[in-house]
């Protein structure tokens, strides 16, 4: 359970909430110590991989990502060092792992599709960190990446949907990247379900999506309008209107703070139409101490998440 905002904490709520045991003195709390969050902890490091170039790609790239906007100054009134106060401890946040699971294919359409094997002008969809396979990309899944490959020439449409379920509630970080040598647009939605399958009800409360520019952030709205004709969907989705339906000239890059809930079965929806060119759309899910990694970075991540949950 999340820590206490007011009124009543005691030592056993902090020392549980931090998976700590037996006795302990707060002097043990640090923060940065024993699961107690420090976002300077997971600052952005490295050479910048991609710069920023405003329309496009709100932020410069980086090995190392660091934390989501919203999350940067949690825990501020938690002291590095010396003596600690019960209150100090009022909406901690800490550091958990999350995975992901219950991944299922829900659909797909297009002759570029490679399954859940990862290859470069293909779609895919992998999980739980795993690598692009014979690349120094590590991690390259971060928690799920679902790709649509629209290669094969011609004004070609491809398209994926993948469910699964996260093991943490919490604010995550969604990439959504169109590339390519088109114009004709990509579609990126997420949706929650009470269950698996397409007979389950959706149910979207409790999520968020709020897209996350250089100078802010925007709220998206839940909707089932606005729809590409003929890509498979059902019920409401979280589109970030004007903004996450990418018709403009390639390539296109957006970062998106969202709210999931742990359990909910989540849909992820990616498509790509490409002209004679040929185009690919990329959606993944990642911690939020990974903000700004660039995807194709070669070092470790962590797999560190900052939640109250």
């Amino acid at each position: 359970m999340a820590l206490a905002t007011s009124g009543t904490i005691n030592l056993t709520d902090v020392r549980d909430f931090y998976g700590l045991s037996g006795s302990i003195n707060l002097t043990n709390l640090h923060k940065g110590e024993n699961n107690v969050a420090n976002p300077s902890d997971h600052a952005v490091s490295g050479t910048a991989i991609s710069s920023s170039n405003g329309s496009t790609l709100p932020f410069d790239m980086y090995p190392n990502g660091g934390v989501a906007p919203s999350l940067a100054s949690i825990n501020s009134n938690i002291p590095t060092s010396g003596s600690i106060d019960l209150t100090d401890f009022y909406g901690g946040y800490k550091i958990v792992n999350p995975s992901v699971s219950n991944v299922a294919l829900i659909q797909t359409a297009g002759s570029n599709w490679n399954g859940t094997t990862a290859a470069s002008g293909k779609g895919f969809y992998i999980s739980n960190y795993s690598s692009f396979p014979s690349t120094s990309y590590q991690d390259y899944a971060q928690l799920m990446t679902v790709s649509a490959s629209a290669l094969a020439g011609g004004t070609t449409t491809s398209y994926a949907e993948v469910e699964f379920t996260v093991s943490h509630t919490g604010t995550y970080v969604l990439e959504a990247n169109h590339t390519g040598n088109e114009t004709n647009g990509a579609y990126f939605f997420i949706q929650g379900r009470n269950g698996s399958g397409n007979s389950s009800a959706v149910n979207n409360s409790g999520m968020s999506m709020t897209l996350r520019e250089s100078g802010g952030g925007t709220n998206a709205v839940a909707t089932s309008s606005s729809l590409p004709s003929g890509v498979g969907l059902s019920g409401e989705y979280f589109l970030e209107s004007g903004n996450n339906t990418f018709n403009a000239s390639l390539p296109q890059f957006k970062l998106y703070e969202c709210v999931l809930p742990a359990g909910r079965y989540i849909r992820m929806y990616v498509l790509s139409t490409s002209g004679s060119a040929g185009s690919y759309a990329l959606f993944q899910l990642r911690t939020n101490c990974n903000f700004q990694r660039h995807i194709n970075s070669t070092t470790s991540t962590t797999n560190a998440m900052i939640t109250q949950g």
